[in-house]
């Protein structure tokens, strides 16, 4: 079995903290309506604008609130993993090429 990738799952948190930083602020009783709305919707604007472009929301809209936030960050969630994760890949083959340059140049003696 694979181990997860520790970049992935610091995406996930980092996304959270996002969310739970964009509810906080908007629970502050010194900010307008419009900002608390803004604030609210603000993390889900990368999976809702192509579900409106789909014209997919007002399907959204209808499922009960929890059905429909899982929906909206399950996906996400998984992005998040998965670029955390190619970015691990990507960059951990960039090292072990240049470890392995660096070994065939000494190799070489120069």
């Amino acid at each position: 079995m694979r181990r997860p990738s520790t970049t992935g799952l610091v995406f996930c948190l980092l996304y959270a903290a996002v969310i739970v930083g964009c509810r906080w602020m908007a629970s502050n009783l010194q900010v307008d309506g419009h900002l608390q709305a803004g604030l609210r919707q603000l993390p889900f604007v990368p999976i809702t604008l192509p579900l409106a472009m789909l014209d997919l929301l007002p399907w959204l809209e209808r499922l009960p609130r929890v059905v429909a936030y899982a929906l909206v960050l399950l996906p996400m969630f998984w992005a998040s993993y998965w670029l955390g994760r190619s970015l691990e890949r990507w960059i951990g083959g960039v090292v072990a090429s240049r470890r392995a340059a660096s070994a065939r140049r000494h190799a070489d003696g120069g």
